[in-house]
Order: structure tokens, then sequence, then C-alpha cells
């Protein structure tokens, strides 16, 4: 029990006392299952509410240690547990939405990060609620983007993190086309981009991805810079293959979109894609596009985010930005 109870301790002083996490965001990771030291356990911290998440039967069995620690942070009115259905069928657990201490996390909840605020519906959400671990990726398109961008994609948009960024931003842009299969989520963003006051140049287009770059190749778009972040495609080594092939096709299919000098934000957060296979699977798209493509920088997730180098496959997410030719 106190060995467990200082991991917790630890994890919160390095968030709050080193990375000085609440000068930029109300809203991030507290502890990163290995990363942290206690494999199984996934906290996201959102202003006084905590989101918690097992992914190990033996750690749930020792929820009520956890939560009696977690519940010493100052200024924490709630903890509630938010489980993935995947893995709490994989490890025998019941799938569980509910708050565990204090309050009820509201519906909604509005999240601050870099100057922007979005909105947050945790019942019906992907992960913990928000992409939080996109949160540095979403300024480094800030950095390359400056100047010239005009039309810009955004694919698997989701609630808008990095539509909202580039719209409030970046003042040459004249239509960002933000596809998602979701319905909900792109209402979501259309929310959040009226909460942040952004110009009207986010068009929101419902669907299945794929088809819907195939169809604006087939109409002749071209934008200036795209970012693509998908789900994972590969949850395990046997579906390696079929994932592997799937990031191709979508790496090409957004290649002969882009105009020549333009940039891609191009994303995977399946651990088992791992920099070699990541390269060697870009490589290949962009030569069956028939383009070249430069990498300007290779990106992780957040410092929040910790990789134990006992277990790498905690570095799942990559984001490399590409110069297309």
């Amino acid at each position: 029990e106190q060995w467990l109870r200082k991991r917790i301790q630890k994890a919160v002083e390095y968030r709050e006392n080193f990375l000085k996490m609440s000068q930029y965001t109300n809203s991030y990771r507290l502890i990163h299952s290995e990363g942290d030291g206690i494999p199984g356990l996934i906290v996201d911290r959102y202003g006084e509410y905590l989101v918690l998440q097992f992914s190990c039967l033996a750690l749930e069995r020792l929820s009520n240690i956890l939560v009696d620690e977690l519940a010493k942070i100052p200024g924490i009115r709630g903890i509630i547990r938010k489980d993935d259905p995947i893995m709490a069928r994989m490890e025998g657990m019941e799938c569980q939405y509910t708050t565990l201490h204090g309050e009820s996390i509201p519906e909604e909840f509005i999240l601050e990060e870099y100057g922007l605020k979005y909105k947050v519906r945790f019942r019906k959400a992907q992960k913990t609620g928000f992409y939080l671990d996109q949160r540095e990726n979403r300024q480094l398109i800030l950095k390359y983007a400056q100047n010239g961008v005009e039309r810009v994609l955004d694919a698997f948009c989701y609630t808008g993190g990095f539509s909202i960024t580039m719209a409030k931003h970046l003042g040459s842009i004249r239509e960002i086309l933000a596809i998602d299969s979701s319905e909900e989520a792109l209402k979501l963003l259309e929310e959040n981009a009226q909460l942040n006051q952004c110009p009207p140049v986010i068009r929101p287009l419902q669907g299945n991805v794929f088809a819907h770059l195939d169809q604006l190749w087939g109409e002749g778009y071209i934008f200036d810079l795209a970012v693509v972040d998908p789900p994972k495609f590969i949850p395990n080594r046997r579906s390696f293959e079929r994932g592997f092939h799937g990031y191709k096709k979508l790496n090409r299919y957004v290649f002969r979109l882009i105009r020549p000098g333009g940039l891609v934000l191009t994303c995977s957060c399946s651990q088992m894609m791992d920099d070699h296979h990541f390269v060697r699977m870009l490589a290949e798209a962009a030569g069956e596009a028939g383009r070249e493509a430069v990498i300007l920088e290779k990106r992780y997730q957040p410092p929040d985010h910790p990789v134990n180098l006992a277990c790498p496959e905690g570095g799942y997410l990559k984001a490399y930005l590409l110069k297309i030719y």
C-alpha cells in the first residue's frame, strides 16, 4: 500500500512542480500507467475532476487505496471512473462510468489549452474525454504554417483540437475541411468554434474519411496543409499487416491532395507501429502517390505521458511533420 501511495505522490509532484502543467492548461495526464510505474492505471485531470481508467483487473481491486490517495490532491472535487470497454472485456471487469469520490463530473466541462477553450462531454467521448496527448503537436502546426496557408484538411478531426487552433491563429486560412465519421463530434466542433469566436472557415464533413479523400481527389481539391490523426489501426500484433496497409492507404490518399511545398502532420497512436515501420510506411505511401516527402520534425506524446524504457510500448504516439514535393 505504501509503495502504491508513493508512486501516486511522485506522479502528482512531477506534473505540478516540475512540468508546472497548470501554466498553460487546466487538463493533463496525471498518471500514465507504466510511465509512472503503475501499470494498468490512467488518470487524467480535468480542472477540479479526475477521470480514471483501469486496464488491469489486479489494480482495480486496489481501487480503494488509489481513490483515497488521489482524493488528497488539493482542489479535487470529484473522481470518476470511465472504463475503456475493450480493455474491461479483456480483463474480465465490468465496464463502468461512475463516480468514485466526491461530486459527479459535470456532463459538460470547459477544457482550456494555450488560451483556447473546448467543450468536453465525458459520457460518450473518446479516451477520457479529449485527446490531451496532441496538445504540443497542435502548437507545432503554428510554428511551421504561419504564412501562405489558405486551404487545410483535418482528417479524423474529432471535436476540433487542430481545426480550432489553426482557425484562431492562422489568419491566411480561407477553408478548413474537417472530416470525421462522428456526427456528434462534428456538432461539438462547431460549438467549440463558436466558443472561441473563430472566423467562419471550418467546414465540417461527416462520413468515411477514406471515401471523402478519394472523392476530393476526383474533384481536383488541393490543400496547403493536412493534419491526419486516425484512430488506432493496429490494436494488436495479429492485426499489424492489415493496419500497416490501412495507414499506407490513408497517407497515400492525403499525399496526392497536397500542393508541392505543402505540409502534412501525420500521426499514429498504435503501439505496434514503431518508428522504423512508420517511416517505411510513409515512404511507400509517398512513392505510390508519386510524391516526395521530407521529414521536418518527429514528435511524440507530451511529457505528461512519460515512457518507461522497460516498456517502450508506452510510447504509442508518433507525429511526423512532412514537407511534400
